[in-house]
């Protein structure tokens, strides 16, 4: 069952981090684009679309690393299941 569970945690990760990390790669793109863009808008919410961007990237990034340390944690449960040694760099 904790395998389980290590493997959904895994997949909820990757999907998070791989939305919050488009998400925040196109509000960046988005801001640079409309920084050459025509001004005198009312309306101009560029410093909330890059700070929404930057918060995306460092979830996308969190995720990065939570995805790392489950993948070690999976690969050493699999390892002393097998009675195998832990692999090395891992």
């Amino acid at each position: 069952m904790g395998q389980f569970l290590r493997f959904a945690l895994l997949i909820i990760l990757l999907v998070v981090g791989f939305g919050t990390g488009i998400c925040g790669v196109l509000g960046l793109g988005y801001s640079a684009i409309e920084a050459f863009g025509t001004r005198g808008s009312a309306d101009n919410f560029t410093g909330l679309v890059v700070a929404f961007s930057l918060v995306g990237a460092a979830i996308a990034l969190g995720c990065w690393f939570g995805i790392r340390a489950l993948m070690r944690r999976i690969r050493e449960h699999a390892a002393a299941r097998d009675g195998q040694a832990p692999p090395p760099g891992g």
